[in-house]
């Protein structure tokens, strides 16, 4: 799988804990897309609105169903815990 990063200058702003909890996320979605999507190429987008860092990830894999949308209740977790 190729992986991408774009504008990596809004990650290296963040503080050592966001950048390192940012990275264990990133981590989890790559796994993610490696086992479920069947993804061949993945980019993934960092940047930065006022005091906002935002995060893309795109990839060219199959999706998923809205019945196991568990994954966005997952990524809602980590944005309500402060993780991502």
């Amino acid at each position: 799988m190729t992986c991408s990063l774009e504008n990596t200058r809004s990650f290296n702003a963040l503080d050592p804990a966001a950048r390192w909890n940012r990275l264990l996320f990133n981590k989890e979605v790559l796994n993610n897309i490696t086992k479920h999507a069947e993804a061949s190429a993945v980019t993934i987008r960092t940047s930065r609105q006022d005091r906002q860092h935002m995060l893309q990830i795109v990839d060219n894999g199959r999706g998923f169903s809205q019945e196991s949308s568990y994954v966005a209740a997952a990524v809602a977790t980590a944005i309500r815990k402060g993780l991502i």
